[in-house]
């Protein structure tokens, strides 16, 4: 859980900062051990901003003027990612999808039931998944909320069938179906049927920041066809 070196090393904060991070992540990590995982989850909020509104205080916002993890180049959320609030509202989209008059509410309510659930472990789900089943696991390279370095450091430690391959191989430049445009890097390209995708000039939210480049990661995936 090491934001504080890769917010370090991307610039948007300072020694000092990365520090006052690095501690509340040993803070949250020491939680997790300890079964506190309500505890860890705010802890972790208040480092990244999943529910900026809770963040008590943000380091995001008050060390890089972050309101919105999800993009380093974007310090707010894009309006288009509210544009479908409107659009579920539609009488042709209710009749649709047949949901009457209901009063359409966010994820809010979900959310605080499984805030218990958000910091537990399920590396030994995945190991029994990515033994048995084909994977695919994605990062945007512009997350601050989910980096790619942290999602590798966290894939070195599951210890599934092909744990050695993957640690070995050598990743391979991914170019968008029928042109010489970089659309990201996978690793594990020719073991097994796991990959791990860095997926170029897209942050969290994939398919909002590079349409092109997610549905040329999912068709390729869902087909089989190589990615180099």
């Amino acid at each position: 859980m090491n934001f504080s070196d890769y917010y370090y090393e991307l610039g948007i904060v300072d020694r000092k900062q990365a520090e006052v991070v690095r501690n509340v992540s040993e803070q949250a990590v020491e939680n997790i051990r300890n079964g506190n995982f309500k505890a860890a989850f705010y802890q972790c909020n208040n480092i990244v901003g999943d529910v900026p509104e809770e963040a008590n205080p943000y380091y995001l916002l008050q060390f890089a003027g972050y309101n919105y993890p999800y993009n380093f180049l974007q310090t707010e959320e894009p309006e288009d990612l509210s544009y479908y609030r409107n659009y579920i509202e539609l009488p042709k989209l209710r009749k649709a999808i047949h949901v009457g008059n209901l009063i359409f509410h966010g994820e809010t309510k979900v959310r605080n039931f499984l805030l218990e659930d958000y910091m537990q472990s399920v590396r030994a789900k995945l190991v029994t998944i990515m033994d048995n089943y084909k994977v695919l696991i994605y990062n945007g390279q512009l997350d601050l909320g989910l980096p790619y370095v942290l999602m590798v450091d966290f894939l070195t430690t599951v210890e599934w069938k092909l744990s050695e391959e993957y640690k070995n191989t050598d990743r391979k430049i991914w170019k968008l179906d029928g042109t010489d445009e970089v659309a990201g890097y996978v690793c594990l390209h020719n073991v097994g049927e796991f990959y791990h995708v860095l997926v170029r000039s897209a942050g969290h939210m994939v398919p909002h920041d590079q349409p092109e480049y997610a549905l040329d990661l999912i068709t390729r995936f869902i087909n089989g066809k190589p990615y180099s």
